[in-house]
């Protein structure tokens, strides 16, 4: 049952587009200093001969500390081609709270390059969630795109019938909407698209909000969410 994000509406918001679910098969800004034309090290004297340099002794600059990555996001973002990459998608990782690698034993979390008509994907049968990169992400875009798929991986570990009704109901969603979709169904019209854009607010916050079926969630509607969502060491 993968869930699909497709590219159709990515100059909307940087890097981030729609991602309609399909439940099947159950898938620095770097400052460039140019160097000065030319260094004086000595003081030329009308006689023509340059004395000594006298230029004192330079501290050897510091390099700043590479960023640290935990266990998990090394796996994450193992296979990313380039360590820019791989630093964008740790920094990704980093914005959200949700205690992920807990709560959701057995999941796998995969960055991946560009996928054409997709950011993420969520396969349940194998427990697997993989995000893909695109020019123009940023730590916060790509980190919404990480939360909307740990929203599906949430529902689809946690969630029974009654757990999704209390959600739709807390939104204020008609009973003809229905919380799964098939094959080419939009997400963002779906109750699983609206939990997981909701899950992506609450973890990563505005701007980015995609879901058909209402605004973002309230203060009260988020404290349904997380008494929905199970936090590890706290009893559901």
């Amino acid at each position: 049952m993968p869930a699909e994000l497709p590219a159709s509406d990515v100059a909307e918001y940087p890097g981030l587009v729609q991602d309609p679910v399909v439940i099947q098969p159950s898938p620095v800004t770097e400052i460039q200093e140019s160097p000065p034309s030319s260094l004086s090290l000595g003081r030329v004297e009308s006689g023509g001969a340059a004395e000594p340099s006298t230029t004192p002794d330079l501290p050897t600059p510091t390099q700043p500390a590479p960023p640290v990555i935990e266990p998990g996001a090394a796996q994450a973002v193992e296979n990313l081609a380039s360590s820019q990459e791989r630093v964008l998608a740790s920094q990704a990782l980093g914005l959200i709270e949700y205690d992920w690698q807990n709560s959701l034993k057995g999941w796998e979390l995969r960055f991946l390059g560009s996928r054409t008509g997709y950011r993420g994907m969520t396969y349940p049968d194998d427990r697997r969630i993989e995000v893909y990169l695109r020019d123009g992400d940023t730590p916060t875009s790509l980190a919404h795109v990480v939360a909307h798929e740990l929203g599906h991986a949430v529902d689809l570990t946690f969630f029974d019938d009654g757990d999704r009704r209390a959600w739709m109901s807390a939104r204020k969603v008609g009973s003809g909407v229905p919380w799964f979709v098939g094959p080419g169904g939009a997400d963002f019209s779906s109750g699983c698209g609206d939990f997981a854009e909701s899950f992506a607010w609450w973890q990563v916050g505005p701007p980015a909000w995609f879901s058909e079926l209402g605004s973002p969630p309230t203060a009260a509607q988020l404290g349904v969410l997380v008494g929905l969502v199970v936090l590890p060491g706290l009893p559901r």
